[in-house]
């Protein structure tokens, strides 16, 4: 039977460590601080505030980047532009020959065959759009763009499906524009094709840094075959290229299955916002960002191969099935503080699952709050920090610069799993875990291990796991306050007076386990009084 026992300090202050101890690469820069300290868990809310405002509003479904009224000129491409609706002949030319500035290409409800590649360039304003349930057929052993558009000022594209259901069949959107807006879009079948690189859904860069680009209600179900990452080149929903500079939102979106990172947004200096949306089973991860101004809120991710139909094969390379990955490459100036906020994230069953949300070598800081996540795979972390670093095959790539940090706050951490720890940070210095619960029943499971971390805060909440619910590595000093941990057998210390001296070792036994050291310290001057426990390996 589980048994509480409750480790308290007196006063405000938490837990502290001692000191002393197919696409162009899929980049960054120094910044003057964002680092966090022990007196203030948070110091990123106030600083965005304006951002916290924009998530906890309700989605405005009327807000439209670019507006059906701003056109100078409808053209019927049945009526006026003489396209076949029965996909019996092929409107690509009756397509680029009506698509001048200022028109707004809208297609009667049909099906339109489009058998080749249409480019629209140096344009201040394009539009294509469906009236009433629109589709365009693809032909099979297709694997190329369906439309880019290349230095255009706005473009809309809205209301259509596009069937990739042939044999061998893929193609993408490319949008390099100031804004625009793609709504109420569906892929209908499974982007796969057998070249070594497969084209992605769609490649947007916002040129205009005060532009804004919406993707809403945008449904990929089979976005690719899920193992096939392609050594880099397999399919992603939605890449943002190293030129995005203004603001991407992808709202009430549904991607699945992809293979290679149905969000890949992380390698450019633009905002990228998710708001309300669906993800599962996609491949490397579903949500992929950088720092400040980036974030994803009230969106579920799931991992559950046993819910996945599709083709199988390529597990053995390049799989890794994450909810959520930071990182931030050199492509700047981008400052760290990226957030996941209000999410719900579930990792079922997979072959292979770092973490559900890992803060990569690449990555600067990364705050998780009011979030729910369920690991459920023997081993894997619900939240990882790597050990920033380089990455060797990238030469562009190198340790970014601090902070490092991690902040857990009013999160929830529950699952199965079995081994390993819930919470891993690696060198993630001055981190904060407050009010979270973290509850992991499998067997020789930690709640939270720390390597090489110092200056740490866990303030409140609640850890209940089968092993220690706290592991430090590299004797690195943990100090508690307020913090409630729970482990069968029950955890057992000595109560000690910690005004007796500057520090004593203690013994912890436990049933099965051999023994620890639990450390008791006393804090400097400024601080005395405060009980103290902290524990580490041997």
């Amino acid at each position: 039977m589980n048994r509480r026992r409750y480790l308290q300090a007196l006063g405000g202050v938490g837990l502290v460590a001692a000191a002393g101890c197919n696409s162009p690469d899929r980049s960054e820069t120094e910044d003057d601080g964002n680092t966090r300290t022990t007196d203030s868990v948070s110091p990123q809310r106030a600083e965005n505030a304006e951002r916290e405002d924009l998530e906890t509003a309700p989605m405005d479904e009327d807000r439209r980047a670019v507006d059906r009224a701003a056109f100078d000129t409808v053209v019927d491409m049945v009526d006026d532009a003489d396209c076949d609706p029965t996909g019996e002949d092929a409107c690509d030319e009756q397509l680029r020959s009506a698509a001048s500035d200022g028109h707004l290409l809208e297609f009667p409800e049909g099906t339109y065959r489009l058998d080749e590649f249409s480019r629209f360039q140096d344009l201040d304003r394009i539009g294509i759009v469906g009236d009433g349930d629109v589709t365009f057929a693809i032909p099979a052993e297709t694997n190329r763009l369906l439309f880019d558009f290349d230095q255009v000022g706005e473009v809309l594209i809205e209301g259509i499906d596009i069937d990739i259901t042939a044999d061998q069949c893929t193609v993408g959107l490319r949008m390099m524009c100031d804004a625009f807006h793609v709504q109420d879009v569906e892929y209908v079948g499974r982007g796969n094709h057998d070249d070594t690189s497969v084209i992605d859904g769609f490649g947007v860069g916002i040129m205009d840094e005060n532009g804004e680009g919406i993707i809403r209600n945008v449904t990929a179900k089979k976005g690719s075959i899920i193992g096939n990452y392609k050594g880099g080149n397999g399919r992603v929903g939605v890449w943002t290229t190293n030129s995005h500079a203004g603001t991407l939102w992808i709202e009430d979106c549904h991607f699945e299955e992809f293979g290679n990172n149905a969000l890949y947004c992380s390698r450019c200096k633009g905002d990228v916002r998710v708001v309300e949306s669906y993800f599962r089973n996609n491949n490397v991860c579903a949500i992929r960002i950088s720092g400040k101004g980036s974030y994803a809120t009230r969106s579920t991710i799931e991992v559950d191969m046993d819910e996945y139909t599709g083709p199988r094969g390529g597990f053995e390379t390049g799989f890794n099935t994450r909810a959520v990955i930071v990182e931030q490459g050199n492509v700047g100036p981008k400052p760290p503080g990226a957030e996941i906020r209000d999410c719900e994230i579930h990792i079922k069953k997979t072959p292979r699952c770092q973490a559900a949300v890992n803060l990569g070598p690449q990555g600067r800081t990364l705050t998780v709050r009011d979030t729910e996540i369920r690991m459920d795979v023997d081993g894997s972390p619900a939240v990882l920090r790597s050990r920033p670093g380089s990455i060797p095959w990238k030469q562009n790539q190198r340790v970014p610069p601090t902070p490092h940090w991690i902040a857990l706050e009013n999160t929830a951490i529950t699952g199965s799993a079995r081994g390993g720890a819930a919470v891993y940070l690696v060198e993630s210095s001055n981190s904060v875990i407050q009010n979270c619960s973290i509850e992991q029943t499998g067997a020789n499971r930690y709640g939270i291990r720390l390597v090489n971390s110092t200056n740490l805060l866990i303030d409140g909440g609640a850890v209940t796991t089968s092993q220690f619910p706290i592991l430090v590595d590299s004797n690195r000093l943990l100090l508690l306050n307020s913090v409630e941990v729970t482990n069968e057998p029950e955890l057992k210390a000595t109560e000690v007076d910690p005004s007796q001296s500057e520090t004593f070792d203690l013994r912890l036994r436990q049933p099965m386990l051999r023994e620890q050291h639990l450390q008791m310290v006393r804090l400097p001057e400024t601080q005395e009084g405060r009980t103290l426990i902290g524990m580490f390996r041997e």
